[in-house]
């Protein structure tokens, strides 16, 4: 338990240290009556068989006995509900054995009277945290201690004499006594209130914090049943922090933070999430899609209202998030990350609210794991390729290979280029992801050397930024000819002129270069005689519809004959059958490539097959 405190919630501390409490003062309360008890009995035995009074105290003592020791057991057992019943019986029976029958030595009754009534302060103490509640208690108490030491001065006077100075110091002490005890109690309601605010309160927007959402949540949780978590997400507050003054932003934005705890106040607790987050937990039996858009409206207007000023727009965008329990998740971690989840998302409804999606967060989740283990991948020799062989329909050999990056995930499995390749550009990657490809291209190479197999062409596809930046100069420097760098047409329309120049000078040192799913784009023919392409590759779309579609079959006709017009070689992508292979080939297509030839093949693979006997 020491190990666990510092993460528990205050509410939960409080309950455990109510426990502890407790279970010391029923342990003090208990020996006491034992003690009592041990002493009647003592005193039936051997002194008085027959005084009705002492008959009387033991049977009492013993049923305050066994009553402690099941009001031990069931705080033991956390059950504090019902232990709190039980100790409040036994405390009345006591008070009822000493005011009825007080005891011969009347300082002595006092004195454990006074005692009885503390034991009870501490009790309500424990059970009720609230300081008005426990002053009231303590002012009752002084009047019943009071009370109970005029009773017994009225009471003894009538039986016998004794010192009344004792009696009164005895009362004044126990009254002050008391009064120390409530006063220390309030004292300690206070602070665990101050601390609770410190600990549970966000001090700039006075709202609750997530410490105190994520508790609040997971007594939802408990109950079982449905309820809905909204979120409010400022999502252009930063933006507005950099065009006006941060005092001015601010000010708005905590106006707007009061309307909406207003606002809401009759619905749901508003809380203060990390960043500008505010939530609220909402059930479902009790407010429907209706009502809380009404909300999300009034919301809008009053937050609209307040960030107009006379000089400069300060629209505030107010997104809306929404996510449902037990639907989108059954604890409260799952429950928080799917706002968080939801807060990345770049569109949302206009004045609506954008509700978890299942699918989405799985979809995101792979993103992130993508981009976290991709780094990792290019850094430590994680990625593979593959080598995909390219036919010379006129010599009817072996052309080439296309070099095809391949990246197996650990917890995804195989991903397409078509998914990390974006990913490369977005982390600014694309120098390392080259580099990594071309060495293990250039050692692919150097193995299909070394076993003899003639290839003219080994085409590894370069990113654009390599182009843009001019890195891949550097990067193929020490590379032979008969390297071609393949851009695709997308690329080739984007080219800056440093770009053009780079190019340039990759053709002047002799490298090919080959334009990737050519066709599908719009390129600027200027730039196929310009840069000196010496490929062109011709997409797989094309090469499926020119067999259904006369129009397809023409225009890749004469996508041919304009590249041979300019002297570039034509590559066809995706062939797969027989027919294809025969097109293609009355229509003096240079070199195919696709499964109709060979598939993609590990390098090991494509030694076996191409080896010469």
């Amino acid at each position: 338990m020491k190990n666990t405190l510092s993460v528990m919630h205050i509410d939960d501390f409080q309950k455990y240290a109510k426990r502890k409490t407790i279970l010391w003062l029923i342990g003090i309360y208990a020996s006491n009556v034992i003690l009592a008890l041990f002493i009647s009995i003592f005193y039936f035995l051997f002194e008085s068989k027959t005084d009705a009074f002492n008959n009387f105290m033991i049977f009492f003592r013993t049923i305050t006995l066994a009553l402690t020791g099941f009001a031990f057991f069931v705080t033991y057992r956390k059950a504090l509900d019902k232990a709190k019943y039980l100790i409040f019986l036994i405390l009345f029976i006591n008070l009822m054995m000493y005011i009825y029958m007080p005891n011969k030595d009347f300082v002595i009754a006092v004195s454990t009277f006074t005692v009885t009534v503390i034991i009870i302060e501490d009790f309500f103490s424990s059970f009720f945290t609230n300081t008005k509640f426990t002053i009231i208690f303590g002012c009752l108490g002084g009047i019943l201690l009071n009370g109970y030491a005029f009773y017994l001065v009225q009471f003894v006077s009538r039986t016998t004499n004794i010192n009344y100075e004792i009696l009164f110091v005895m009362n004044y002490l126990i009254v002050f006594i008391s009064i120390f005890n409530v006063s220390s109690s309030a004292g300690k309601n206070r602070f665990t209130k101050y601390l609770s605010q410190l600990i549970y309160m966000d001090m700039k927007t006075g709202l609750h914090n997530e410490r105190e959402f994520e508790h609040q949540l997971k007594i939802a949780i408990n109950n079982k049943e449905p309820f809905y978590i909204l979120s409010l997400h400022f999502s252009n507050l930063s933006f507005l922090n950099k065009r006006f003054t941060y005092r001015i932003v601010q000010h708005e934005y905590l106006n707007c933070i009061q309307d909406i705890k207003k606002i809401m106040s009759t619905t749901a607790e508003s809380y203060k999430l990390e960043g500008p987050l505010i939530a609220f937990i909402i059930k479902e039996n009790l407010h429907d899609i209706e009502d809380i858009q009404n909300k999300i409206h009034q919301i809008n207007s009053s937050c609209n209202k307040n960030l107009k000023d006379n000089k400069q727009n300060k629209h505030m965008a107010l997104n809306w998030l929404g996510t449902r329990f037990p639907d989108d998740g059954h604890s409260s971690e799952k429950l928080i990350s799917n706002l968080y989840h939801l807060k990345d998302i770049e569109s949302y409804p206009i004045g609506g609210i954008q509700w978890y999606d299942q699918d989405a967060y799985y979809k995101m989740k792979r993103q992130i794991n993508l981009e976290k283990d991709l780094i990792s991948a290019i850094e430590n020799e994680g990625l593979e390729i593959a080598l995909q062989p390219q036919f010379d329909l006129n010599k009817n050999t072996l052309h080439g290979v296309e070099v095809l990056a391949r990246w197996t995930h650990k917890e995804h499995g195989i991903v397409s280029p078509v998914e990390f390749i974006p990913i490369v550009e977005q982390l600014n990657l694309a120098e390392k992801f080259t580099n990594c490809i071309l060495d293990l291209s250039k050692k692919a190479l150097l193995h299909i050397e070394a076993n003899h197999i003639q290839i003219e062409q080994i085409a590894v596809n370069i990113i654009a930024s390599n182009i843009s930046d001019g890195s891949i100069i550097t990067m193929i420097k020490n590379w032979p000819n008969l390297l071609e760098l393949e851009i695709t047409e997308s690329t080739l329309m984007e080219l800056n002129e440093r770009a053009k120049a780079t190019l340039s000078l990759l053709k002047e040192k002799g490298f090919s270069i080959a334009i990737d799913d050519f066709g599908t784009g719009f390129s600027n023919l200027e730039y196929l005689h310009a840069l000196d392409v010496g490929y062109l590759k011709v997409d797989k779309k094309f090469i499926d519809s020119m067999m259904t579609s006369e129009k397809a079959l023409k225009l890749v006709e004469a996508l041919m004959s304009m590249a041979h017009t300019l002297n570039i070689k034509v590559i066809a992508e995706g062939v797969e059958t027989k027919m294809q292979y025969d097109i293609l080939k009355s229509l003096n297509c240079d070199i195919i490539q696709g499964y109709y030839y060979a598939k993609p093949m590990s390098v090991d693979a494509f030694i076996e097959r191409f080896k010469p006997i």
